[in-house]
């Protein structure tokens, strides 16, 4: 697919949205094969040539170009990403949305900000309420970082009434023993 992608890029000269199309394209697959580096360069070459600010590519290049930077563990730069797609994001888009305010949440807690991490965690949860397994988890863990295991376990307790068939169930035991034990 890359090796098409490169060959519309060479011809494309003349069609400004479809050189941008293919910039994104090769972007997805870069991506999908851990090019996280070439990735990043075709979202942003996307970015600069999409004529349709609004359109689906360019808010799914935004979010991608968050994710990018997230798996090369570059919060910061993936935080602004997350929070330009969320600014541009179409409502109805809410399992996206959700995601994209978890990993604004993972961000703030790999930078250890904890109160903003629970924010952005509470909104994935409010926007996205029936895969809140993960948000809810990630604000028991924050309660358990500023000492609230009080909090910690009611949120546990959430996760594993809420979403019994949760993978994160074995992982929210473990957890609640441990805030027992703190």
């Amino acid at each position: 697919a890359i090796g098409y992608f490169n060959e519309s890029l060479a011809i494309g000269q003349y069609n400004a949205s479809t050189k941008a199309d293919a910039f994104y394209w090769r972007g997805e697959a870069n991506y999908r094969i851990g090019n996280y580096g070439g990735a990043y360069n075709d979202f942003r070459q996307h970015l600069n040539l999409a004529t349709d600010k609004s359109g689906q590519e360019y808010g799914l290049a935004l979010y991608s170009l968050g994710y990018t930077q997230f798996k090369q563990k570059n919060y910061n730069d993936a935080l602004n990403w997350f929070v330009k797609y969320v600014n541009q994001a179409d409502a109805s888009q809410k399992q996206m949305m959700a995601d994209a305010y978890n990993r604004i949440g993972d961000c703030h807690y790999y930078q250890s900000q904890f109160t903003k991490a629970t924010e952005n965690y509470n909104k994935a949860l409010e926007i996205n309420p029936s895969s809140g397994d993960y948000a809810l988890y990630q604000n028991a863990l924050m309660r358990g970082h500023n000492r609230d295991y009080k909090g910690k376990i009611e949120d546990l307790n959430a996760v594993i009434k809420q979403y019994p068939n949760s993978a994160l169930i074995p992982s929210a035991m473990l957890e609640k023993a441990d805030a027992y034990t703190a």
